[in-house]
C-alpha cells in the first residue's frame, strides 16, 4: 500500500515539473512577430503620447515608418478582380 502511494506521489511530482517546464521552455524562444508589433505598440504609444506636442503630420513622421516595417500595405489592400 505504501509502495502504491510513493509510486503515485512520484508520479504527480514528474508531472507536476513537466507541467512547469513547459511554458519555460516555449519563452525561451520568442514568435519573432511579437517583436514587429511590440515595435509599433510602442512607437504607436509614444506618438500618443505626444499628441499634444506634435501636429497631425508631425505623428504621421513618427509612425510612417514603424507602420511600413510592421505591415505588408500593398499586399494587404489588393483589391482581386473576379471575372465578370
Amino acid at each position: 500500500m505504501r509502495n502504491n502511494w510513493m509510486f503515485l506521489g512520484t508520479l504527480a511530482a514528474v508531472f507536476l515539473l513537466a507541467a512547469v517546464a513547459a511554458p519555460m521552455a516555449k519563452a525561451d524562444a520568442p514568435d519573432p512577430a511579437v517583436q514587429q508589433v511590440q515595435t509599433f505598440y510602442d512607437a504607436l504609444l509614444d506618438s500618443m503620447k505626444h499628441a499634444k506636442t506634435v501636429d497631425v503630420n508631425g505623428r504621421y513622421k513618427m509612425l510612417a515608418p514603424v507602420i511600413d516595417a510592421t505591415f505588408d500595405l500593398p499586399t494587404m489592400t489588393i483589391k482581386y478582380l473576379a471575372p465578370l
